[in-house]
């Protein structure tokens, strides 16, 4: 059910591309599926809540990296649980 959560808080889009690339990509020789993936990944990335999320994440991690603190597993719990940022912004 947590795996569940974490997808539903993802945008529709990079679900889409998730279910495409295991169906369809993972079927075909690599570097045809490698060539999916770049497909999905650089449609996403063109998406509004996607540069919306990698810029939250560009300024969280830089905030790490200026503090001159040691970066962890930790400071990504949000991020991977999908909560460190709205992803319905458009």
């Amino acid at each position: 059910m947590d795996e569940a959560l974490v997808l539903a808080r993802r945008p529709a889009n990079a679900v889409r591309a998730i279910k495409h690339l295991v169906y369809q990509g993972a079927s075909l020789p690599f570097k045809q599926g490698m060539a999916v993936e770049k497909a999905e990944f650089l449609s996403a990335a063109t998406q509004g809540a996607t540069r919306h999320a990698m810029l939250a994440y560009a300024d969280h991690v830089g905030r790490i990296v200026q503090s001159g603190r040691e970066f962890g597993v930790d400071d990504l719990r949000d991020w991977m649980d999908g909560t460190a940022v709205d992803f319905d912004i458009r």
